[in-house]
């Protein structure tokens, strides 16, 4: 079924109003993190991250093989980020870290600059490859229950995928 399986494709909203709109990005971000078979790598750049759920199925990913890259603004160091820190460890130059970046992860500029980047990237999930998730969700329980937030889905664009992940990369030097 893993392999059967195609990225969610488009746009996906939270509705803070009601609670059957709570949880739509996340659950699709945890799905896609599901469907990501050893050999992949996952990169995840975002402002806030607390939900242990996500937490849960990147430490799952990891453990089956898949390569877990993950960088966040330092404003924060919650349960979820320790978690993953204790399974994958946070130096960069692995092929699976968690780490905070400082002044925005792309300046030294000063230290009131942020990353508030928000993108999910995963070399293949299910049939699907080169997928892409971009948006204003960060991983957290706030942003699931109180805000409207979006997260845009797309695969199969190799240059498009291909310039995130050099974006990502450069943001990983800090």
């Amino acid at each position: 079924a893993r392999k059967r399986w195609k990225a969610p494709q488009g746009p996906f909203f939270n509705d803070p109003r009601r609670k059957k709109g709570w949880f739509r990005i996340e659950r699709r971000v945890i799905d896609t993190i599901n469907h990501t078979p050893a050999g992949s790598t996952i990169r995840i750049a975002v402002y806030s991250f607390d939900r242990m759920p996500v937490a849960k199925a990147l430490i799952a990913a990891h453990r089956r093989g898949v390569k877990v890259q993950m960088i966040l603004n330092d404003h924060q160091y919650t349960k979820a980020m320790r978690a993953i820190r204790k399974e994958i460890g946070a130096k960069r130059y692995r092929s699976s870290f968690i780490y905070r970046c400082t002044a925005g992860c792309r300046s030294k500029q000063n230290k009131y600059n942020n990353m508030h980047t928000k993108f999910y990237s995963f070399s293949q999930a299910g049939r699907s490859k080169d997928v892409l998730a971009v948006g204003s969700a960060n991983m957290m329980l706030n942003a699931d229950i109180h805000q409207w937030n979006d997260l845009y889905f797309t695969s199969g664009d190799h240059e498009l995928f291909r310039q995130f992940v050099a974006l990502f990369k450069d943001m990983t030097k800090d």
